[in-house]
C-alpha cells in the first residue's frame, strides 16, 4: 500500500468516520441508555444482552452508511474504477443515486447487524460482569467505585472476547457491502 498508494492511503475513509463519529455515538449511547432503562434489572446477564442489542439496532442506522462508505474508499484503489470519489460526501451521494436510493444507504444493515448485534450482546454482557467481580475482587462498594485501570481493563477484556466470536462474520459482512455493487 505505502509503495503503490503513497502513506496518504492509509486513511482512506478516514473522512467518513470523523464525519459520522458524532451522530453514531449519540446512537450508541442513547441506545445503551434507552436498554438500560427499558430492561428490568433483574435480567440479571440476559438484561446486558439485551441492553447490547438495544444499541446496536439504533445505532446500525447510523453506523451502516458510515461504514459502506468507509470501506469503500479504503478498497477503491484495489477495486479498479468500481469507486471513485473524491470525499465522503461523494460516496454517501452515490449510495443513493445509484438507483437505490435510500435502500443503497442500508445495504448491508442485517449483515452488519450479524456482526454487531452479537459483538454488542456478548460486550455489555461481560463488560457489566466483569465489573461485577472487578468490585468484589478490589472490595469497592458500587462499580462507580471501580479505578480507571479496572474500568479500561475490563472493556478490553469484554471487547477482546467479543470480537474474537465475531470477526468472522465480520469478514462477510465487509465483503458483502463492498463487492454488492460489482453485481
Amino acid at each position: 500500500m505505502l509503495r503503490t498508494e503513497g502513506p496518504s492511503s492509509f486513511y482512506n475513509g478516514f473522512g467518513a468516520v470523523l464525519w459520522g463519529i458524532l451522530p453514531a455515538n449519540l446512537a450508541y449511547f442513547g441506545g445503551y441508555e434507552t436498554g438500560k432503562a427499558l430492561v428490568p434489572r433483574h435480567w440479571g446477564i440476559a438484561g446486558d444482552m439485551a441492553t447490547g442489542a438495544i444499541a446496536q439496532v439504533l445505532a446500525g442506522v447510523v453506523y451502516t452508511p458510515i461504514d459502506i462508505v468507509k470501506e469503500r474508499m479504503q478498497v477503491q484503489a484495489l477495486m479498479h474504477g468500481t469507486y471513485n470519489y473524491a470525499t465522503p460526501i461523494e460516496a454517501f451521494k452515490s449510495l443513493t443515486h445509484q438507483g437505490q436510493g435510500l435502500q443503497g444507504m442500508f445495504k448491508g444493515y442485517w449483515a452488519t447487524n450479524c456482526v454487531w448485534l452479537p459483538w454488542n450482546a456478548l460486550y455489555i454482557a461481560s463488560y457489566e460482569q466483569l465489573k461485577r467481580e472487578a468490585k468484589v475482587v478490589l472490595r469497592c462498594k458500587t462499580v462507580e467505585q471501580l479505578p480507571p485501570w479496572a474500568v479500561a481493563g475490563c472493556s478490553a477484556t469484554a471487547a477482546a472476547a467479543a470480537a474474537v466470536v465475531t470477526h468472522p462474520f465480520d469478514v462477510v459482512k465487509t465483503r458483502l457491502q463492498v463487492v454488492s455493487s460489482q453485481q
